[in-house]
């Protein structure tokens, strides 16, 4: 809950804060992501998982009949580098 709090309060909040959650649309989504895309491709991938989980969320509670964010793609997270791969030596 700690990890999708902060990639809400960091990414996505100042941009559907004060949004009803019905009112959000695919295109928002969409045009979010584009416009987003100098946060970085980490938080970018993290803060589209965030709002996917929310929306599902929502189409499980009844706030919503179907997520606008079903069929958007989720951006790739980068790749790890090479030096985070070498093992700590004991």
């Amino acid at each position: 809950m700690r990890k999708l709090e902060n990639d809400v309060k960091h990414t996505l909040d100042a941009d559907f804060r004060d949004r009803p959650i019905g009112d959000i649309t695919s295109a928002e989504i969409n045009r979010w992501i584009t416009d987003n895309r100098c946060l970085g491709s980490y938080a970018i991938h993290n803060a589209v998982k965030a709002l996917k989980r929310i929306l599902r969320l929502a189409v499980a509670e009844g706030l919503l009949e179907k997520s606008p964010a079903e069929g958007i793609p989720t951006p790739p997270r980068p790749a790890r580098s090479k030096q985070s791969m070498i093992p700590v030596i004991t």
